[in-house]
């Protein structure tokens, strides 16, 4: 089979590159003119001006001027961008030698920071302007929760740490990329208020692509969602601070001549938020890191050659401590009420350090190559100390309104203690180097391949102990003393190729032009432990049929108007190879099986996009429908946000859903949006009697919305709302192979809302002059609902029976913060 992949692949570019040599040349058509500000009508210098789907783009000198020569009869869509401002799209269709003049007037959104775009690339992939988790009211403030309020299959029910899941996968299962390179979350975080913050930091991040399923070849070698984050190049001098209750953050980006720098310092106290917890006590939670990426050009401006030189260096320290004190808990109905209450003695202590960095080389001849090569490496330290004794006691409470003993206990159910010991440390490091190049054969036919060789080394010292007595039922777990090590290296390699066409119909006095690409890629790569080879033929298809399309002319005879209002159709299959990493590879009894084999998956993904206007006002509505078949499963128990993977392959699965979202401007120049998913996972191993069952993933329906609004007459005081719900998912008592998704939690239930007033906004400011100063007030939570995350299971004496008492997220939080922007 390996030889068919390769020979179809190697025929299908063969016979492209041949199509391409023998076609004509036409005479190029020239599209000029200039970017304008739309208040000031002053010139935008360095705009950028692009073919969307090519390499292809120039930018705006300092008149604002440009000239951009592209091909004749094609349909192409030009898009002008500028920070700060909203883009513009023009399609175009142009005979050989014609010239266009264009007057660009770029629009600022008039109290606002910045411009939400939300768009679905060709490719399947969403398009996100980083920038938009800044409105968002959220706990931590992190690209995590970008994703939860994505909607189309992404979900997350916690507010805490970076994790969301993706069409019934766990987070393990996510694709991370920062400038091409890899990212990792920790290892040994049980909870997901000890994670911190995740890597990327959204104030240097220049632009965010996320798929949830079918993606391209060029990305690695995970089963559930990918995002690819590009940090910014400086153009001009800029910088942020961003200062409250919960926290901070700061970034400050310099130009100087042929040598960028951006800088940028994050810094969390959840010490407030965590007191809301059903556990009190002391909570120290600090979580600080910093990040520095520099771009230095290596030549001249008339250089046929581009060449650029970066540098990203990245560290990172989380540290969670926390000193129990008591919890009290109620659960249960009006009828059979019940309330768990525990006193604690002792603390934990998680304390998380890493250090990252990466030095790339990319080489660009014209439009028509370019090459990136990339050596990277990241070390991580983790410790986790555990040392937390607890007496608790079950009973059941009184709920008799005329009853002086009115919430008391009236009968003890239970009574007992727990205790956790561990000390456990680890060590990791992961070396890469990898190229990345693509070849613009034509303006139809764009090639691109890599490949990287990765090595990695881990050490993992355990020694934990644990005891439950319930009820006079010790449940204990033996002391665990190991030493575990993992040296290994992965190579991988792929090849794709992007071709897109026209095809024309004349329909009465019009010809119409429906324009179609195809993806075609393939990609391979082996693990040395157990020396399995994967190969993952992967392709996507999209189709926009001429249909739905409008042209409007200004009166300004030079200009050419044009409003997108269409509909593109996607298909995309691919088989898509987890090969494990260490976490699946640790088992309950923290035995590593080297011997395990790639968890295997099969993307099938139907989609459309409908853009569409209500009026003057431009809306978007995406659907996908899909099913995904995994085989090589490696089941895992979820306990709070640790996954606890069984280190076999042991069964199979599929996933199988709808998502549904529509975004646009509800309200003039504001943006928001409503996603509805449907999902159904399940999976059947070998080691239980049960058939197919719930996977711990498993929600079933999930919707969210984001609202942006502002006062009629005065802009710059606007409000975001921000729901969130997920109906419940699977739970069961540890260590009861048979007894796994047993019940169904509560649904996840979440509103957050956040007011601003802009006290500054000016758009035509110089660089390093004060842009934008904004206050934020954030009620975190507003309904006060208490979401459960995970359960603890105790044995009453009574009635020989298990309870489930919930382990509940935070309450109602009040949040202040101050945003500067330069």
């Amino acid at each position: 089979m390996k030889k068919y992949y390769f020979f179809i692949l190697f025929v299908f570019n063969l016979w492209l590159f041949g199509h391409t040599l023998w076609a004509q040349n036409p005479v190029p058509a020239l599209i000029k003119g200039f970017v304008l500000d739309s208040l000031s009508t002053e010139p935008l210098n360095e705009a950028g001006i692009s073919l969307r789907g090519t390499l292809k783009g120039t930018k705006a000198n300092k008149n604002g001027y440009f000239e951009l020569k592209i091909t004749p009869n094609t349909n192409l869509e030009l898009e002008f961008s500028y920070v700060g401002y909203k883009k513009q799209r023009l399609r175009f269709r142009l005979k050989p030698g014609e010239i266009v003049e264009l007057r660009v007037l770029m629009c600022v959104q008039e109290g606002a920071e910045v411009v939400v775009v939300i768009d679905k690339s060709k490719d399947g992939m969403v398009m996100l302007s980083p920038k938009t988790l800044k409105n968002i009211p959220t706990a931590i403030g992190d690209v995590g929760d970008l994703m939860k309020v994505l909607g189309m299959g992404v979900s997350g029910n916690s507010e805490f740490g970076s994790a969301y899941n993706v069409r019934g996968g766990n987070y393990d299962e996510n694709l991370i990329y920062v400038n091409g390179i890899e990212v990792y979350r920790p290892f040994l975080v049980r909870a997901g208020q000890q994670e911190g913050l995740s890597f990327v930091n959204i104030n240097l991040a220049q632009n965010v692509k996320f798929s949830t399923g079918g993606w391209q070849a060029q990305f690695g070698d995970k089963l559930s969602s990918v995002m690819d984050v590009s940090y910014k190049k400086v153009k001009h001098t800029e910088g942020s601070i961003n200062v409250g209750i919960l926290g901070g953050s700061a970034h400050l980006g310099i130009k100087r001549k042929r040598i960028s720098t951006l800088l940028g310092i994050r810094h969390r106290d959840l010490r407030y938020l965590l007191n809301t917890f059903e556990v009190s006590g002391s909570y120290l939670p600090v979580f600080s890191d910093f990040q520095s990426f520099t771009t230095l050009e290596l030549h001249r401006k008339e250089a046929t050659w581009k060449k650029e030189l970066s540098f990203l260096a990245a560290y990172a320290r989380n540290k969670y401590r926390v000193y129990p004190e008591s919890q009290s808990t109620d659960f249960g109905t009006l009828g059979e009420a019940k309330r768990f209450f525990v006193d604690y003695t002792g603390s934990e202590l998680m304390n998380y350090n890493t250090y990252q960095g990466a030095v790339s080389l990319k080489l660009k001849r014209k439009e028509t190559f370019e090459s990136t090569f990339t050596a990277s490496g990241v070390q991580t330290y983790e410790r986790e100390f555990a040392d937390v004794l607890g007496a608790y006691r079950l009973c059941e409470v009184n709920k008799d309104l005329q009853d002086s003993n009115f919430n008391k206990c009236n009968l003890v159910l239970g009574d007992g203690k727990s205790f956790r010991y561990s000390r456990n440390f680890l060590n990791a490091n992961i070396l890469s180097v990898q190229n990345r190049s693509a070849y613009q054969v034509s303006d139809k036919l764009l090639t691109e391949f890599g490949a990287e060789f990765r090595t990695e080394k881990i050490q993992d010292d355990i020694f934990e102990y644990s005891y439950f007595d319930s009820a006079d039922f010790l449940r204990y777990t033996p002391p665990i003393d190991s030493a575990l090590s993992l040296q290994s290296s992965r190579i991988s390699a792929y090849i794709q190729a992007s071709y897109t066409d026209t095809l024309y119909r004349q329909r009465g006095t019009r010809r119409k032009a429906h324009v179609y690409g195809l993806h075609l890629g393939l990609r391979v790569a082996q693990w040395s432990q157990n020396r399995e080879w994967l190969i993952s033929p992967r392709a996507q298809f999209y189709f926009r049929p001429d249909w739905y399309a409008r042209q409007r002319n200004t009166k300004n005879s030079n200009v050419k108007d044009t409003v997108l209002a269409d509909i593109q159709f996607r298909a995309a299959i691919g088989v898509y190879q987890q090969a494990p990493f260490y976490r699946e590879l640790r088992g309950f009894g923290n035995e590593l099986n080297l011997n395990l084999r790639a968890q295997k998956s099969i993307h099938t993904i139907v989609g459309m996009d409908w853009s569409f206007f209500v009026g003057e006002k431009p809306f978007v509505l995406t659907a996908e429908a899909y099913y995904k078949r995994i085989t090589q499963v490696v089941p895992y128990d979820v306990e709070n946000m640790r996954l606890r993977y069984y280190a076999r392959n042991a069964g199979d699965a599929y996933a199988y859903g709808l998502d549904t979202r529509i975004n646009g401007e509800f309200i003039n120049g504001t943006e928001s949006w409503f996603s509805l998913s449907y999902l159904k996972t399940s999976e059947n191993v070998d080691f239980d009697t049960l058939g197919y069952i719930r996977r711990p993933t498993d929600q079933r329906v999930t919707a969210t919305i984001f609202f942006e609004d502002h006062l009629p007459n005065n802009p710059t005081a606007r409000v975001y709302l921000r729901l969130q719900y997920g109906s419940g998912l699977p739970f069961g008592p540890p260590n009861f192979i048979n007894a796994r998704s047993v019940i169904s939690g509560p649904s996840y239930r979440r509103v957050d809302i956040g007011f601003t007033k802009f006290l500054r906004y000016n758009a035509n400011t110089r660089p390093g002059e004060l842009q934008s100063l904004a206050v934020h007030f954030e009620v975190l939570n507003l309904l006060g609902i208490a979401n459960v995350i995970s359960y603890n299971w105790v044995q009453d004496y009574i009635n020989n029976r298990y309870y489930a008492v919930p382990n509940r997220l935070s309450l109602r939080f009040f949040n202040l913060r101050v945003v500067a922007n330069w």
